[in-house]
């Protein structure tokens, strides 16, 4: 059980030659949690369109949740990856 303690997985994206390193991170405490980012190479995601930046918020979401144990944490996971979807549906759709 991990409990409390800050949850760090490195997720890899391969996007047109590029590699675009994204850590996503559960962090604080009972009912306060929630999820950041943050990116290797800042210089990368400034780049990248926002599609591909949304699609590898996702997919580090994905990794995230495959390697969670707690029940709590899978749902805020679940309901990120859930928000992430709606707003990659919205820029397309404005797009």
């Amino acid at each position: 059980m991990i409990g409390p303690a800050l949850i760090r997985f490195v997720m890899n994206v391969a996007r047109a030659e590029t590699l675009v390193v994204l850590t996503a991170q559960i962090t604080g405490f009972s009912k306060n949690k929630s999820i950041i980012y943050s990116s290797v190479d800042s210089s990368q995601t400034w780049s990248k369109g926002t599609n591909d930046i949304i699609k590898a918020h996702i997919e580090a979401c994905d990794v995230l949740l495959n390697r969670t144990e707690e029940t709590s944490d899978q749902i805020i996971v679940k309901k990120e990856i859930a928000d992430l979807k709606m707003v990659l549906d919205l820029v397309k759709y404005v797009s």
